[in-house]
């Protein structure tokens, strides 16, 4: 995949993302790790790569916030009457 198609994609989601309400993170970093079986004799691998994640979730705490201050604001709006 082209880097240009993955910004696409990318790109899309997020906006998809925030107009759900839902929290993003964008992540760029290199991973590497290493794996051996029995000491590396039977079988040695080694994996180095660069990833991007994009993790979406539910904005949950903005949410909760949200709605506490509806609520008070309906509250001194009784009071006030």
């Amino acid at each position: 995949m082209s880097e240009e198609t993955i910004k696409e994609i990318f790109i899309a989601v997020a906006f998809r993302a925030m107009d759900t309400g839902k929290d993003l993170k964008l992540e760029k970093g290199k991973n590497t790790s290493t794996s051996k079986v029995l000491g590396g004799g039977f079988m040695n691998s080694s994996t180095d790569y660069d990833s991007l994640v994009l993790t979406v979730q539910p904005m949950q705490g903005i949410l909760e916030v949200e709605e506490e201050q509806k609520e008070e604001e309906e509250d001194d709006a009784t009071e006030e009457s």
